[in-house]
């Protein structure tokens, strides 16, 4: 049984990318404008949609000069810059018990951290009540939608701040 979580916010930001220029211009601009250490982003999309694509856009934004690879086989990369960004992929992860013996609460509950989760669907429910920003890229090729969404929780949190 799969739950869908709705997303409460308000969409940020909606393009149709072209190039990879344009991903990673959206990505930066969440991090530049919207993003603090503590966030929790999550990143819907199909296999090869852009998901680790925006990722390396993020971390560009971050100065983070590492090579951003997805994390699918390894389930998690932490990478360093101006900023930490967590990297996960639940994509492999079999059930809810090996998510947490992986010990995922230490990832998307971080307090100076950005985490960013890939294929976070398969888990909902611990995900469902998190304050959070949410990604979802859809297309293939050169042409993706992407849109940037947030709960409510993150733009009050970000306002108390």
């Amino acid at each position: 049984m799969t739950l869908k979580l709705v997303i409460t916010g308000a969409i940020l930001k909606t393009i149709q990318s072209e190039s990879i220029e344009q991903t990673f211009a959206v990505a930066k601009e969440l991090v530049e404008k919207y993003l603090k250490p503590g966030d929790l982003v999550l990143i819907s999309g199909e296999m090869g949609a852009g998901k680790t694509t925006f990722v390396q856009g993020m971390a560009s934004a971050m100065k983070i000069n590492q090579t951003i690879n997805s994390p699918t086989f390894t389930k998690l990369h932490v990478y360093t810059g101006d900023w930490t960004l967590n990297h996960l992929d639940l994509y492999n992860i079999p059930d809810i018990k090996a998510l947490q013996s992986f010990g995922i609460y230490d990832y998307i509950e971080p307090e100076k951290e950005v985490s960013v989760v890939e294929w976070w669907q398969r888990f909902p429910t611990v995900f469902e009540n998190l304050p959070h920003w949410h990604v979802a890229i859809s297309g293939r090729n050169e042409r993706r939608t992407i849109e940037v969404e947030a709960r409510e929780t993150v733009c009050l949190k970000k306002s108390q701040s």
